[in-house]
């Protein structure tokens, strides 16, 4: 945990800039040549690890850089390691970790997330939703007695469907498939908004307030 928060001081900044620059991180990774698959691992796993690093320019920058499979493979990596660094970290640390991150009134959401007696379909649907907190999750996971591979398991069925059509975005672009992206993004769209049309039957699977607490949200 000291080598973890060591790297995270030292590399964070810098992988949170390149991410607010997807050009600039696409030529980072690619000027690493051969080692740039493990540079590319390595910024997922930050980007799990530190929560205010946005996922979704990392993931489109995977498709553009190693196409379709390979970038959902680094993802895949990246994302599980990511995960369960963040969720044992969380566990041997405590809440100090976590309140370093999490803000008052989201642990209090995300905590009761966690306490739903089935929560397999929760964490999934909560991974599943765009815009869910689902890193700052992570971290509250490790204060509960949940399994940690199963709830890292339960949490990237969710969050892969949403990995495959960022990255299948990323590979559009460098295919220079415009269509395939606007199709992609129409889609990512709807599923927004079906999101925001059903947040009442989903409050009511995240939370135990049910509808009344309405749906965490980032």
């Amino acid at each position: 945990m000291v080598v973890l928060g060591t790297v995270a001081v030292y590399y964070g900044p810098t992988v949170a800039e390149l991410v607010k620059n997807p050009e600039d991180l696409v030529e980072a990774i690619q000027s690493y040549g051969h080692w740039g698959a493990l540079i590319f691992i390595g910024i997922q796993i930050f980007q799990i690890v530190l929560p205010p690093i946005p996922g979704r320019v990392v993931q489109i920058a995977g498709g553009y850089i190693f196409g379709l499979w390979l970038g959902t493979l680094y993802l895949v990596i990246g994302s599980l390691l990511g995960s369960f660094i963040a969720f044992y970290a969380a566990r041997v640390i405590g809440f100090p970790l976590v309140e370093a991150f999490v803000p008052p009134d989201k642990f209090e959401r995300l905590n009761e997330v966690m306490e739903r007696s089935k929560t397999d379909f929760a964490v999934f649907l909560a991974f599943f939703i765009p815009a869910f907190p689902k890193d700052l999750l992570t971290y509250v996971a490790g204060l509960t007695p949940v399994s940690g591979p199963r709830f890292v398991l339960c949490g990237f069925m969710g969050r892969f469907p949403g990995m495959v059509m960022s990255v299948l975005v990323g590979n559009s672009l460098r295919e220079e498939d415009y269509g395939l992206v606007i199709l992609i993004a129409s889609l990512m769209v709807i599923i927004l908004l079906v999101s925001f049309w059903k947040r009442k039957w989903i409050a009511s699977k995240l939370s135990k307030r049910g509808v009344e607490s309405g749906p965490a949200s980032e």
